[in-house]
């Protein structure tokens, strides 16, 4: 079956990489809105234009597509693009990746090598578990997540959308992490986090809120 990369950057590896491993699709190209990656190669894939020239002249002959692309933000506005042009948005897991049979994974979604994703967990649309990282059971991850490389999650966790959770970090069970957090590489998090803060640490506490600087002006 017909399958179109979007975005050619290092994450789009990854993603090709699993692609490949998983034996369902054929890989027609590699689509990226940078001009200067057009006619290049990613692992042997032709970047054959940008985006918008997919969507328009690609559907017909193409309508499965996975987003290579690691910012959430620009992966929720490709994917809910491509939701409302009627692409079919396919969800990647690796073959190494152990996701417990009751788990509801979102239509998009990213799984990547050795995650563990443990039962009774929801995965939202367009999440990204990186390398390593474990998602206990009954955690619940919003739209476009990025859980990063060797992170942890304990049971009942959530995690909102388009929140990042960073390298190495640990979330005990039963916090709640809000919309549009930053979670640093190594951070602790033992209590809840509200919604558009940064925190790190540990314990990891609030360094940063959305639009402003650590030191408190507005950006």
């Amino acid at each position: 079956m017909p399958l179109a990369i979007l975005g050619a950057g290092g994450h789009a590896k990854v993603v090709i990489d699993i692609v490949e491993r998983m034996g369902v699709h054929r890989i027609v190209g590699v689509f990226d809105d940078d001009p200067s990656k057009w006619g290049t190669q990613v692992l042997g894939y032709e970047v054959l234009g940008g985006i918008d020239e997919f969507m328009l002249h690609w559907r017909s002959r193409c309508p499965n597509v996975v987003i290579g692309i690691g910012s959430n933000r620009v992966r929720q506005k490709l994917y809910r693009r491509l939701s409302e042009g009627a692409f079919l948005v396919t969800t990647a897991i690796h073959p190494t990746a152990a996701v417990a049979r009751d788990v509801e994974m979102g239509e998009g979604s990213v799984v990547m090598a050795q995650v563990a994703v443990n039962p009774g967990c929801r995965i939202g649309p367009c999440a990204v578990l990186n390398t390593s990282a474990s998602v206990d059971h009954d955690c619940i991850l919003g739209e476009c997540a990025f859980i990063a490389p060797g992170a942890h999650l304990g049971g009942n966790v959530r995690v909102g959308d388009l929140s990042f959770v960073g390298t190495g970090a640990s979330i005990i069970p039963g916090q709640t992490i809000g919309r549009n957090v930053t979670v640093g590489a190594g951070g602790v998090v033992i209590t809840d986090v509200p919604d558009d803060v940064t925190v790190v640490g540990l314990p990891a506490r609030v360094v940063n809120r959305a639009g402003r600087t650590p030191g408190g002006e507005k950006r």
